[in-house]
């Protein structure tokens, strides 16, 4: 009788023991993922940090550059231009235009908005956002005015201007003044998560 009596206090024992393992086991893989949600926490406040001192060094380093470009070279060019005859101080100019391009976001924002434009098809590109006739282009880059035609069809085709006729100058300008735009606004760190 007494094993009967036990038998059942012993069926009623073991779901417990069953239920407060599994409890267990769940609490503990709990407290695994809040500690791995909390590393996870940790290394993106170190990359974010990591980032705004990435960001912080470029900046530095795009100011150093346009200082050097300026306080430098500039006034050695600035020389070298009076000297030179007039039919030579274009290309004086010219050099003078592609420093200050050197931090200038344009060129870089080209080539990867359009992957397929050439190392010839981004000089041309440059040189009619300044303005430039396809004879002076022809004349600077020493190419035929032929070539710098075909050079400003791929060119026209390559940002899907053929069909809506819009001037390649002054799409050109505008993707500039685009990019000078979105170079006056900074977004910081912290407003990265916020939108994310």
């Amino acid at each position: 009788m007494q094993e009967e009596s036990q038998a059942p206090s012993c069926q009623k024992q073991c779901p417990k023991k069953i239920v407060s393992t599994q409890c267990m086991e769940q609490l503990n893989f709990c407290n695994r993922c809040k500690k791995r949600c909390y590393k996870h926490e940790s290394v993106q406040a170190a990359l974010r940090e990591v980032l705004a001192t990435i960001e912080n060094q470029k900046c530095s380093i795009v100011k150093t550059i346009e200082t050097n470009i300026n306080k430098v070279v500039m006034p050695l060019l600035h020389g070298i231009e009076g000297l030179l005859p007039g039919s030579e101080r274009g290309k004086v100019q010219l050099l003078k235009q592609r420093l200050q391009d050197i931090t200038d976001p344009y060129v870089d924002r080209l080539s990867n908005q359009i992957p397929g434009l050439t190392p010839s098809e981004i000089r041309i590109c440059e040189l009619v956002k300044n303005g430039m006739s396809s004879k002076e282009i022809a004349s600077t880059l020493h190419l035929s005015p032929a070539t710098v035609s075909r050079h400003r069809e791929h060119i026209r085709r390559k940002l899907g201007l053929v069909r809506n006729g819009a001037n390649l100058a002054s799409y050109l300008q505008m993707q500039m003044k685009k990019d000078r735009n979105n170079a006056k606004v900074h977004v910081l760190p912290d407003q990265v998560d916020q939108a994310a």
